[in-house]
């Protein structure tokens, strides 16, 4: 009879590994857990023979060790410590939330072990990388490690190995060396971000700010300097998803962020450290530096300053943050005040200049959609309506008798006649349909010097001479004369600004002022009322474009009081500064585009306006809450809905248009002339088609625009 083999487990183990490509080499007894080799290192580069290993293994003298890195098929293996093995069901959940489960699950069900410390072995082999050396992760307050790596160079002992300081063996948990999973360059690196997420080590203090002139110094004794105020009004979803920052999961008061050109795992935190809300990036692909804690303001200066703090600290002063001087004292202008502004502008040898009624347009190719911007604009508006429900929960619970329901008694519109507001105020687009809707908040956007003002007062202008009434507020601080001028310019008449029932101007320097002309304009509505420019108007109440429920606040208080009353409110804003937000609209919270309920819409330079000759500009629908506008339009996100032309040829009235899309400034001015040329005068539309030989289109705006010139107002 033949004796059994003796079993041998370490030696099964260890041909097992070999025989699925890993490099091995024998562990000392002596629970050192190093190599029992005097040289191990040309295990790194040529991985032993069967009959090598049968030798080393043969009397269960050693344990088992597994080379990591290249020898071994981009083996590398991330242990989980044993301190910080609690920690697993949070990473388990933060890596669903972040598009990591896929991975999660395949290195959770691959090939894991536990050590005899309590630590969590997680085997793997990495594609499109070398895999490189040892790694720590993440370190607790003491600076004990949490979670490592060991790659390239390294290795790690693994079961049925049981020499140990504390008796316990190594265990397999789930799988083997079969069933290790293969993960890419790209999962590796989010899986250890997800890790580094633990991180728990004493921060570093962020790169040094390049240091101010004195005139950059900002204010001194107790004022509040504008990096602090921006601290304090502004949230991180406001500084990061501009710059294309994806807020992926929050977790109590810690937020977890994924960079730009990334679409799955986790880049920074924010809020995770007790004494101040920070940002804190583990990814070198960004423009911070790793593992290093940045405040609000050092991260705004970092994303639209190139780390130039100074530069950042002047932009925020400029924009309202920070105490600022004592305002100068508030201007009150009466209508004594206006007539002599009026007299003081008007040339006593030039007479009244005419003015153009605009033409239309055509829409325009739709501008490309950015979906992740899409999400993330519509995600922070669920949570903002969210946060509203919320807070009117625990209104209603807190209230000892709970309101009755105001149900609405449908009954009294089943009738089928219900028709959509129509835009009513305002330049005339193709087909006659005015620019703006009355009783709403409508708005106009674009960069610096895109002509905003400009077609605002064209606007003005047109409803002024169609018998409307007009109320310009100057936030902006350009001053009644100029106000005055530019209005006398554009052909409003003297009888028109003078006259307080048809125009009035206001420059209110504090809340308490632009309350003061609110109530006026809701006792005394306006047909139009201009608000130049938004970004002046919150930091007179001391809100932020940045903060939904400041911003929410200031409208509520503002726009939709005047807008209630009956007039068309048109806001003046700006652009987003942001690459991938410029898509979306106004700079600062998603609140902004929500609270439109009119039509909001683009304002693109295409020719530069200068004194004395004019300019062009696009014009592109980002919202028609009751769709009159859109429906002009091809289809499209931001369909173009016209280009405004302007014509300030010296020694001649200023003229504009709302022109069709192929049409220039040059085409839009000439077809007026060759109107105003015929003998005798056109009578209609029909008569320019049948005399001039032109498409309907074309004659029917070369018509409006030259019967509103031919119509001149009193001077």
């Amino acid at each position: 009879m033949t004796a059994e083999t003796p079993a041998n487990p370490i030696l099964d183990a260890a041909l097992d590994l070999l025989a699925h490509g890993y490099s091995i080499v024998p562990i000392r007894a002596d629970a050192s857990k190093a190599p029992a080799l005097a040289s191990w290192r040309h295990y790194t580069a040529q991985r032993a023979t069967p009959d090598t290993v049968r030798a080393w293994f043969a009397d269960g003298g050693h344990d088992l060790g597994v080379v990591q890195g290249a020898i071994s098929g981009g083996a590398e293996l991330t242990e989980l410590e044993g301190r910080a093995a609690h920690r697993l069901p949070e990473l388990r959940e933060l890596a669903y939330a972040s598009g990591l489960g896929d991975v999660w699950d395949a290195i959770t069900r691959g090939w894991v072990e536990m050590s005899p410390s309590g630590g969590w072995h997680f085997h793997y082999r990495v594609t499109g990388i070398d895999v490189p050396g040892n790694l720590k992760l993440a370190r607790n307050a003491d600076r004990e490690v949490l979670a490592e790596t060991r790659g390239e160079g390294g290795q790690v002992v693994v079961a049925p190995s049981t020499r140990h300081a504390t008796g316990q063996p190594w265990r397999r948990i789930v799988g083997s060396p079969a069933t290790a999973p293969t993960i890419t360059a790209e999962e590796r690196a989010a899986l250890h971000e997800l890790l580094r997420t633990l991180d728990e080590q004493p921060e570093q203090p962020a790169p040094a700010p390049r240091p101010a002139s004195t005139a950059d110094r900002q204010g001194s004794g107790d004022r509040l300097k504008p990096g602090d105020d921006y601290e304090a009004r502004t949230d991180w979803a406001d500084i990061l998803e501009p710059h294309g920052w994806t807020l992926v999961y929050t977790q109590g008061r810690t937020r977890y962020w994924r960079r730009p050109g990334k679409n799955i795992g986790i880049s920074a935190t924010t809020g995770h450290a007790e004494d101040r809300d920070r940002l804190y990036v583990f990814t070198s692909s960004t423009e911070f530096q790793t593992e290093t804690p940045y405040t609000k303001f050092g991260a705004y200066a970092v994303l639209d300053h190139h780390g130039d703090h100074a530069a950042a600290a002047r932009e925020l002063g400029r924009t309202g943050y920070g105490d600022k001087p004592q305002l100068a004292e508030v201007i009150h202008l009466t209508h004594a005040n206006l007539a002599d502004a009026v007299a003081a502008e008007t040339p006593a040898d030039v007479d009244e200049p005419q003015q153009t009624q605009p033409v239309a347009e055509a829409p325009g190719p739709a501008a490309p959609v950015d979906p992740l911007e899409q999400r993330i604009s519509e995600e922070a508006a669920r949570l903002l309506i969210q946060r509203e429900a919320r807070k009117r929960v625990e209104q209603l619970d807190a209230a000892a008798t709970p309101p009755t329901p105001a149900w609405i008694d449908p009954t009294d519109h089943l009738d089928g006649t219900y028709a959509p507001p129509q835009p009513t105020i305002g330049t005339h687009l193709p087909g006659g349909l005015p620019i703006l809707y009355p009783s709403a908040v409508n708005g106009l956007v674009g960069d610096p010097e895109a002509a905003k003002t400009l077609l605002a007062t064209a606007i003005a202008i047109d409803t002024l001479h169609g018998g409307g009434t007009v109320a310009w507020i100057d936030l902006d601080h350009n001053g009644a004369p100029a106000t005055i001028a530019r209005f006398r310019r554009f052909g409003a008449t003297k009888t028109q600004l003078g006259n307080p029932d048809t125009f009035r101007l206001g420059l209110p320097e504090d809340a308490a002022a632009a309350d003061a002309i609110v109530a006026d304009l809701v006792a005394r509505p306006a047909s139009l009322v201009v608000l130049d420019s938004i970004g002046e108007l919150l930091p007179l109440y001391g809100a932020s474009s940045n903060d939904a429920d400041e911003y929410t606040r200031v409208h509520q208080q503002v726009m939709a009081r005047i807008a209630t009353a009956g007039a068309a409110v048109l806001t003046i804003d700006h652009l987003s500064k942001g690459t991938d937000s410029r898509t979306y609209g106004a700079s600062g919270t998603i609140a902004k585009k929500r609270a439109y309920d009119g039509a909001l819409i683009r304002v693109t330079v295409e020719t530069s306006f200068a004194p004395g000759k004019g300019g062009q500009s696009e014009l592109r629908i980002i919202k028609d809450r009751h769709g009159a506008l859109r429906a002009l339009a091809d289809g499209g996100r931001e369909p173009m809905l016209a280009r405004f032309v302007l014509d300030e040829r010296e020694n001649s009235a200023t003229r504009w248009h709302l022109a069709g899309p192929g049409l220039t400034i040059g085409d839009a001015i000439a077809d007026v002339d060759a109107v105003a040329a015929l003998d005798p005068p056109a009578r209609s539309y029909r008569d320019i088609k049948h005399r001039l030989g032109w498409a309907d289109r074309r004659s029917q705006d070369a018509w409006r625009s030259y019967k509103a010139l031919s119509e001149g107002g009193e001077s």
